[in-house]
Order: structure tokens, then sequence, then C-alpha cells
């Protein structure tokens, strides 16, 4: 039996005749408890009073050692789960995905003629492949790109009904939708970089036509950034496009 006050039991009415311990030194022969009855335990000996007390100095020692270690534990395991803090929009500008996967919506609009087609786009190390679809999910045109050891292999455009190979995915983007598009760079402008969002710029592509490119929405990626939206227009106004990007992902 330990120290201080002891639980013997719960009492409901009149208990005549009968009282199983002390009550403040008296004995009426009843005892009625509306609660919890509370019965001291007999008072301790010299020696068991002092083995109580180096049991309770052990006890709260070996409590503070315990909460101590506890304490340590938890402050080393949070430093380790701690995630890096986010990178800002600003500073993934500089950051460029080498690899990726990018589902969206491309329309292209020469002169009078609109074009509009969902796109799967995929770069991984050993291929790229773009693909277009109709509105309604029908595959229309695949180009693939087969890379070895970083060097394209080769290039091929499946319509369906024949097979087209060319140097580049830049000369099957006019077979497939009618219009020359730089691959390379629609991807870097995805990515945002050298763009400032929602501000028109002119950019000079690598054939020396002149382009005005705004990149709209910029979302987080972590470390890399993309946009929402890149719109195109051509110099001269006789060629433009829009990419509304619905998921990108790093790979």
């Amino acid at each position: 039996m330990s120290g201080g006050l002891t639980l013997i039991g719960l009492t409901n009415g009149r208990n005549n005749g009968r009282n199983n311990g002390r009550n403040n030194g008296s004995n009426n022969g009843s005892n009625t408890s509306a609660g919890a009855e509370f019965r001291r335990c007999p008072p301790f000996s010299d020696a068991e009073l002092l083995g109580e007390f180096v049991c309770k100095i052990w006890y709260g020692i070996g409590c503070g050692i315990s909460y101590g270690i506890l304490v340590a534990v938890a402050f080393v395991l949070s430093a380790c789960t701690t995630p890096p803090p986010p990178i800002s929009l600003d500073a993934a500008a500089t950051q460029e995905a080498p690899f990726f996967a990018l589902t969206g919506r491309l329309s292209i609009r020469q002169q009078d003629r609109l074009d509009s087609v969902k796109i799967v786009w995929t770069k991984t190390t050993t291929e790229e492949r773009l693909q277009f679809f109709t509105p309604f999910g029908s595959q229309v045109a695949e180009i693939v790109k087969e890379i070895s050891n970083g060097k394209t292999v080769q290039v091929t455009l499946n319509n369906g009904s024949q097979t087209t190979r060319a140097a580049s995915m830049d000369e099957l983007t006019v077979a497939a939708l009618g219009a020359a598009l730089e691959v390379d760079q629609i991807a870097r402008w995805v990515q945002g970089i050298g763009l400032v969002e929602n501000q028109p710029q002119d950019i000079r592509l690598g054939d020396a036509s002149l382009w005005q490119v705004t990149a709209e929405r910029f979302q987080a990626a972590q470390p890399y950034r993309y946009a929402t939206r890149i719109s195109a227009v051509k110099a001269g106004g006789d060629v433009s496009f829009r990419l509304v990007v619905d998921e990108w992902a790093a790979k």
C-alpha cells in the first residue's frame, strides 16, 4: 500500500450496522455517502516512509532523465524532417528542368485559320514525345525524338497514315500543325526562362524571326516554376499561338 488517500468504494443509501473504517474517530453504526468514500491508510513505520522517500527520489530522477532524452530525440527528429524553405518564383526563373511532363491545349492562328489540339508532351533522357489529340480525345499525330547519350538519333512524325522523318522536331511541326514552332524554345518559355510574368517581351529565335511572348500566372513546382499560359505573336501578326498548361512536372 502506498501513502496518501486510497479509494475504497462507492456507497449509495444507508449502510446500517456496519462501518469498515474510521470516520473522524467515531462509529455511530451507520454510514451514508453521497459520492466516493475515502479511507486513510494506517501510518507507515519510519522504515517504510524512508523506503518510499528514496523510491520517489529515484523515480523523479529517472523521469527527469527520460524526459530530457525524449526532448533531445524530438529535437533531432524535427531537425531532420524540417523541409527546406520554398524557393521564390523569382529565384526559380534561373532553374530549368531538362526533363518534364506536360499536358495542355494548344491553339494556332494563321491569318484566318485557327487550329486547336490537346497535347501531351514528355521529355526524358532517352526520348522526347509530343502527342496531339482532337478536343474529343482522338490522337491525330505524334512526333518522337529518340535520344542516345544526349544526341538525337532520329525524329519521326506518325500521323496514322504515314511516317515522316526529319532532322528536328521543329521541321515536323509544320506537317503536324501547319506552322513551324521551335519546340525547345517553347519548353523554356513554359518554365519562364528569360520572361517576366504578365509582361510581353520581344524574343528573336534561331531562324531570325521575332516573337512577342507573354507568360501568365506562374506556378511553383519546386525548385522550378511554370506558366499556366503562354501567348506568342510573330512579328507581322500573321502567326500566333497560345498554350494553356493544365499540368506540368519535372521528371
